[in-house]
């Protein structure tokens, strides 16, 4: 029993501890601002979205990223009314809020979600 105990701690603690959450249901991952463009260029067939303010996003945005508040109380409803089979990549300023869009986006039932690690702040670097 402490064997097996101990195999089990043994082999956690050598998993990759990257921020990819691949499921039956999908792919959800925070990537790198090289691996989001990459991906992006790869995938031509994409929804790319800003879930920062409305004011933030005037200031500049990826591309032609379609924006959509996290903040806005239609945030859901905004989310739902895309195309669930397509790729989606998110960003806001620094990460935080597209980290909990990710989540949102997932329980909506996309299936492939990539949210780009520090956000359009790391992004314009």
């Amino acid at each position: 029993m402490i064997c097996m105990l101990f195999s089990i701690l043994i082999m956690s603690a050598c998993q990759d501890s990257s921020s990819e959450a691949q499921t039956s249901s999908g792919i959800f991952k925070t990537i790198s601002k090289v691996d989001f463009a990459k991906r992006m260029e790869e995938q031509p067939v994409h929804l790319l979205i800003d879930v920062r303010t409305p004011s933030e996003y005037a200031r500049g945005t990826i591309n032609t990223a379609k924006n959509v508040d996290w903040n806005s109380v239609n945030f859901e409803a905004e989310i739902s009314k895309l195309d669930k089979s397509k790729p989606v990549f998110i960003f806001c300023q620094k990460g935080g809020r597209s980290g909990k869009a990710l989540s949102k986006i997932k329980r909506l039932g996309f299936n492939e979600v990539y949210d780009l690690q520090g956000g359009y702040s790391g992004w314009e670097k």
